[in-house]
């Protein structure tokens, strides 16, 4: 990731912030809430997709997902 990257990165996310606070609480929670879900539903793909990148074992790369979907879960309540 470059200087470049970086800024940009910065920006995008200042960016959404601005929309995202604008969103009501309901809102927020049905997004966190369907992407808890979805991360649920995708457990296998995207702990493949984690073994494939970082080279863990499968199992962790699955527990790794179900782990970060439960961040999803408690931030949309």
């Amino acid at each position: 990731m470059t200087v470049d990257d970086t800024k940009e990165a910065i920006l995008a996310a200042e960016s959404a912030f601005k929309t995202w606070s604008k969103t009501t609480a309901k809102s927020r929670h049905d997004v966190l809430m369907k992407f808890f879900q979805l991360m649920n539903e995708h457990t296998e793909d995207l702990g493949r997709l984690l073994t494939l990148e970082n080279g863990k074992p499968f199992t962790e790369g699955k527990s790794e997902v179900v782990y970060s979907a439960s961040f999803m879960e408690w931030y949309g309540r």
